[in-house]
């Protein structure tokens, strides 16, 4: 058992370097190494190794290729057309990405654009508005849960997340 910012964290079971549980959550790990369960929640992986769904109502849809076209989340559905482009089908608000060698650097929701500030991994950090004001920030704990956030975070990415 390890202990990092106040946090104890034990590690073990058929993965040695799999984490079993950080403070009260607990966590375990299909033979692939997929997480399968965090703290109460259930979380479903395809043949492909794909997340499907998390319990709680959040289920994901994949094309062919592999990648995300469809997130239903608490009854709101969003259709992922392609890296640039998704549209939340409950409102009809539609997203456009923008990147620079491979990395987003903004995003334009309705009429609004913010530029995306990218961690060390690539996930979300911070996000600021056209003048370069905040409008919020994230920070990640293991395996990707929101550690502390502030402002508006509609482009919450984190890494590993495809679209």
């Amino acid at each position: 058992m390890t202990s990092r910012d106040g946090v104890a964290y034990a590690y073990g079971g058929s993965k040695p370097h799999a984490v079993t549980s950080a403070g009260s959550t607990s966590y375990a790990c299909d033979a692939n190494g997929s997480m399968t369960t965090r703290g109460s929640q259930t979380l479903t992986w395809d043949v492909e190794n794909r997340l499907t769904g998390i319990t709680g109502g959040v289920s994901y849809v994949y094309d062919g290729n592999g990648f995300r076209v469809k997130k239903t989340e608490n009854s709101v559905t969003i259709l992922y057309v392609n890296r640039y482009y998704e549209k939340n089908l409950s409102t009809s608000t539609v997203t456009l990405y923008y990147y620079l060698g491979g990395r987003m650097v903004a995003y334009k929701e309705g009429a609004t654009l913010r530029y995306v500030h990218q961690d060390h991994l690539t996930g979300t950090a911070t996000v600021t508005d056209a003048s370069g004001n905040s409008a919020g920030s994230i920070k990640y704990k293991p395996y990707g849960e929101t550690r502390l956030s502030s402002g508006s975070l509609p482009a919450q990415k984190f890494t590993g997340q495809r679209l």
